[in-house]
């Protein structure tokens, strides 16, 4: 996937213009290996969690990581982390 840029939720681009790091949520198109998680690592974000049943890891990271890591071609979406209210 030459060009390949995955998504970032808007919700986390008004944040990153508020905040030098922020804490995200990674989805990937297929639950994540070892290898792909180092890379990530690599690059600078901060990895906290990586979820088993779904493909999703959580971290945080400043806004040229997440560049960085939106070109990898087995990430799909970049979230914003924040808590979620059921009313």
């Amino acid at each position: 996937m030459e060009g390949h840029r995955a998504e970032i939720d808007s919700s986390l681009l008004k944040e990153l213009r508020n905040k030098k790091f922020v804490r995200i949520i990674i989805e990937f198109f297929e639950p994540p290996e070892n290898e792909q998680i180092e890379k990530i690592k690599d690059i600078g974000i901060k990895i906290n969690h990586v979820f088993k049943v779904t493909p999703f890891a959580s971290g945080s990271a400043n806004s040229e990581q997440i560049e960085k890591v939106r070109k990898l071609p087995y990430v799909k979406k970049i979230w914003l982390d924040s808590t979620v209210k059921i009313c």
